[in-house]
């Protein structure tokens, strides 16, 4: 199999001065690891874009197979390396060999013959295991990678222990297969909506637009965030009447001046909203689950990460449509206002449910938080709700 190996020369390591030799990890023109993360996914992405299954594990540098990729490039290798540049551009550097190591070392251009110091990205490690390894080396004056080679395993494994005989075998070509990522595949829809629309006519689009959404082929393996987004909207697109009805008639004033603790009121009206929006979708997750092929794993965590969830969305929601109900136009200030505060909930009830079918993640941490909110949102909700409305009705 023939790999070849991107660098990113904008993260590409600085000489690094001192016996060991070789390259100082640290990036040259972006350090920012946030910016660096961006780069790199970048990167994968345009390679993505050609057709190659890409790994990637470390910042500024990817790894690709060449083989099932020359049938598309003219049947040799120099097209796919054309193909690459050509997505890649100017800043990125690219070369292949047998292994991942060779590949590598020809893509930073190390010196030959290459000393042992080229090891220290590639062992898996701690950066201060690596540097031990290399030092310790250097000390017994193994400098480059033909000596270290020449040792026995018996000789590495008495001296430098499991981690020198992964770098024995790095030496020797003996490697692990490629484990390619995922290819991202984003899957968006878009409305155009005239100037100022709210209310019936904004619920009506986001309902076409969650429709859209979740009939996309492409949306094939994401049901978990589909059933959390499904949750939310039928939350948010019947909280906006939570109080207006009753601001219409005039029964919002006799709550609030009546011996009942508005407080009280804001719950019980919470609680019946939940139970006509939120229960029912907890009931029919069972069905969902059926319809999208999930295993009773999978439909049990997320039916107990929808029953955790939907009160934290149902009471935040509350916030926003009690300091709506007095505005014009105060829909679509609900949604700019909840929007935000739901984005936890959906983030710790998909991690949830995605720790039960994949891992590694174990499902009580972030279903412990989506406790939290919840239990939180049941204590602040009513009386922020309740502080909203006296101030609106004043």
């Amino acid at each position: 199999m023939e790999i070849a190996c991107v660098i990113d020369k904008r993260l590409a390591s600085l000489p690094r001065p001192g016996r060991g030799g070789g390259p100082r990890p640290g990036r040259a023109f972006i350090s920012d690891p946030v910016a660096a993360a961006e780069a790199t996914e970048a990167m994968v992405r345009a390679l993505e874009g050609i057709g190659a299954a890409v790994e990637s594990e470390q910042a500024g540098e990817a790894f690709f197979a060449v083989d099932g990729l020359r049938g598309l490039y003219g049947g040799s290798s120099a097209g796919v390396l054309a193909a690459a540049r050509r997505a890649l551009g100017e800043e990125r550097r690219i070369a292949t060999r047998r292994t991942r190591l060779a590949a590598f070392l020809r893509a930073e251009e190390w010196p030959r013959p290459v000393p042992v110091a080229a090891l220290r990205r590639r062992l898996g490690t701690s950066e201060r295991e690596a540097d031990e390894l290399t030092e310790a080396l250097a000390r017994l004056g193994i400098e480059t990678l033909r000596d270290f080679a020449r040792l026995s395993a018996d000789q590495v494994s008495d001296r430098f222990g499991p981690l020198g005989l992964r770098a024995l075998r790095l030496c020797h070509g003996e490697e692990e297969p490629l484990r390619p990522r995922p290819p991202h595949e984003q899957v968006a829809e878009a409305i155009e909506l005239p100037e100022g629309t709210a209310g019936r006519q904004l619920d009506r689009a986001l309902e076409l637009l969650v429709d859209r959404l979740l009939a996309a082929p492409q949306r094939k393996g994401r049901t978990l965030l589909g059933l959390r987004l499904g949750a939310l909207l039928a939350s948010l697109l019947t909280l906006d009447r939570l109080f207006m009805a009753d601001h219409e008639d005039g029964s919002l004033d006799l709550i609030t001046m009546s011996r009942t603790p508005l407080e009280l009121a804001c719950a019980a009206k919470a609680l019946a909203h939940w139970l006509a929006a939120g229960l029912p979708l907890i009931v029919a997750t069972p069905v969902l689950g059926l319809l999208l092929n999930l295993d009773m794993v999978a439909t049990g965590a997320v039916a107990l990460t929808l029953l955790a969830g939907t009160p934290a969305l149902t009471f935040t929601g509350m916030i926003g449509a009690a300091l709506a109900v007095t505005l014009h136009r105060g829909g679509l200030l609900m949604a700019v206002l909840v929007l935000p505060l739901s984005i936890p909930v959906l983030i710790f009830g998909v991690a949830a449910s995605q720790a039960v079918i994949v891992g590694p993640m174990t499902f009580g941490a972030p279903f412990s938080i989506l406790c939290a909110l919840s239990l939180v949102s049941l204590v602040i909700g009513p009386f922020a709700a309740a502080a909203s409305l006296k101030h609106g009705l004043d």
